[in-house]
């Protein structure tokens, strides 16, 4: 017990500042405090200290903005990346053909790189701002966030208002998530990734900025254009009954969720106009 203790006592104090761990560290050792000692002592701290970073509005506008809105948008173009890639790799294992979408085989597979790499870089980008803004309780806000971009739009699909499952269909949603969550895998590790960094370094250089900007640019543009492929193809097929959906409607949810990449491109640079006028004086 006493082993299980300190193990937990050290898991906790990463929550701390590198300093302020270092010292509880110290004091603890100096003092001789039992594991059970020592665990409430710590967790004492980081409560109070988890509680003082309510009071700052920064984990809250990344709670609201990112998790609240990019995470929710994300996770539903994660979903259709999913669904792609399931359709077109089940299709192929079954009867060794590709799946019939109306495009060349070479047109789906410029279309899911596209959207892979949005999503990557989309993902990573909204991890940097979540760390950054979040600092120590990206712990907290960074969960939230994976969660719902993990399982937000399948619940939204899979849970009617009002339904109520019994247990052996809740067991099944839960192995249905799992299951579908190992394509969105890499996307929740370039999220953490970017949390990590923003968490460590708050802001990146004005150069590495724009060329992120570019990038994000680069790829929504293109994410946009590529959808729009099977746009085409829906009204071929219905012969006109099918009014294809406009590029602005396509490019808003993608636009959406790129607002952290022009969050660190205004704050950049006003970092560096503020710079420079401290230089002039």
């Amino acid at each position: 017990m006493t082993h299980f203790c300190w193990w937990f006592v050290e898991i906790l104090s990463r929550m701390l500042e590198p300093d302020e761990r270092d010292a509880v560290r110290g004091d603890l050792a100096e003092s001789g405090a039992t594991g059970g000692q020592a665990l409430r002592d710590v967790m004492g701290l980081v409560v109070r200290r988890q509680a003082a970073l309510r009071k700052d509005w920064h984990p809250w506008l990344a709670l609201a903005g990112l998790v609240g809105v990019a995470g929710v948008l994300l996770s539903e173009i994660a979903f259709q990346f999913d669904a792609a890639i399931d359709l077109q790799v089940r299709t192929y294992w079954r009867h060794g053909v590709h799946f019939g979408t109306g495009l060349s085989v070479g047109e789906d597979v410029v279309y899911l790189v596209c959207l892979f790499l949005g999503l990557f870089s989309w993902l990573w980008v909204s991890g940097f701002v979540l760390g950054s803004l979040s600092g120590r309780a990206t712990w907290l806000t960074g969960t939230l966030f994976c969660l719902v971009v993990q399982s937000s739009y399948i619940l939204r699909l899979l849970l009617p208002r009002g339904l109520t499952l019994p247990g052996a269909q809740l067991w099944a949603l839960v192995l249905h998530m799992l299951r579908t969550s190992i394509p969105i895998l890499p996307f929740l590790l370039a999220a953490i990734w970017g949390m990590n960094r923003g968490a460590q370094l708050r802001a990146l250089r004005f150069q590495q900025v724009v060329l992120l900007a570019a990038i994000i640019v680069v790829l929504t543009s293109l994410v946009t254009w590529t959808t729009g492929w099977y746009e085409t193809v829906r009204v071929t097929w219905s012969e006109g009954a099918w009014h294809a959906i406009p590029w602005p409607r396509r490019l808003l949810p993608l636009a959406t969720v790129s607002w952290p990449v022009a969050y660190m491109l205004a704050t950049s640079s006003w970092r560096r106009w503020h710079e420079s006028k401290g230089e002039e004086r």
